[in-house]
């Protein structure tokens, strides 16, 4: 009997270690795969950027309008609103997850301020007024970009609109 008790104690031990291990190569795995995920946003970002070079014109003549153009496409020329939208979903979509990598510790602080949260601030600054809007509405839009954004205007004074005009 008691060589029962201490195999079935060895086995329970044997079974946490591997649950530690396991857990740890799970949050790895999930690490990893969240910078993939940055990474793979912003490739698709610069790609898309490349081919339609257009869009970062675009953003400097946003206006509330524009959504109209964007989902009636009542003139041929609106397919170009229709790019850069479909290049600002891209843009947000980089901006997410860096700030779900921030969130979960991925980048030391550091990389995170020396690389990315300018790409953030960048990428943000140069889209401003349609980010604006889809912040304002508080539907179509992550709060995690609208965190960011009064987070900054509160820590360093950044204001949005003005570097945006500067650009």
């Amino acid at each position: 009997m008691s060589d029962t008790i201490i195999a079935a104690g060895i086995a329970s031990i044997v079974v946490s270690i591997i649950y530690v291990f396991s857990s740890i190569s799970n949050k790895n795995s999930s690490r990893l795969s969240l910078a993939q995920k940055a990474s793979d946003s912003y490739n698709l970002m610069v790609t898309y950027r490349f081919k339609y070079p257009e869009v970062l014109r675009f953003s400097k003549l946003w206006e509330e309008e524009n959504w109209a153009k964007i989902y009636l496409q009542k003139e041929k020329e609106d397919i170009s609103w229709v790019h850069y939208y479909s290049y600002t979903e891209l843009c947000l979509d980089y901006c997410n997850s860096i700030l779900i990598a921030r969130n979960e510790k991925i980048f030391d602080k550091k990389r995170f301020k020396n690389h990315h949260e300018k790409l953030l601030k960048l990428i943000i600054t140069e889209h401003y007024p349609i980010i604006k809007s889809m912040v304002n509405a508080e539907k179509f839009i992550s709060p995690m970009i609208g965190e960011f954004i009064q987070e900054y205007e509160k820590k360093y004074g950044w204001n949005w609109e003005e570097e945006h005009r500067k650009l």
